[in-house]
């Protein structure tokens, strides 16, 4: 059963795999390694990228209203596998696994819904 973990106000899900989603914004991580270290876990951070111009950018404003539709999608579907966490698809973010690493999921959309 996965929990849902407050973690300097940093929020998480965390599976049998002893891996956490992190969807907490980059100012907010930055001197949580002891505390993760105590979460005994891999953390799995998403990134969510616009298409603006020529390429995938991070757009704070959308990236952060994202991390909140990604929490709510979290706790209104009841995940309780990290992995599930990829079938994530609101205003357009869908999962791309060839920007994505182990540990830096990326979700991009081709434009900014209106």
């Amino acid at each position: 059963m996965a929990e849902l973990i407050n973690l300097n106000k940093a929020r998480k899900l965390r599976d049998r795999k002893h891996r956490a989603v992190d969807a907490a914004a980059q100012r907010v991580k930055h001197g949580r390694s002891k505390q993760q270290k105590q979460l005994d876990a891999e953390i799995i951070t998403p990134v969510f990228k616009d298409w603006k111009g020529d390429k995938y950018k991070i757009i704070s404003f959308y990236a952060k209203k994202a991390r909140g539709l990604m929490v709510a999608y979290i706790i209104r579907n009841r995940l309780n596998d990290v992995e599930q966490i990829k079938n994530f698809d609101s205003e357009g973010y869908a999962y791309n696994p060839a920007m994505s690493s182990a540990k830096e999921w990326v979700f991009t959309r081709e434009a900014a819904a209106n």
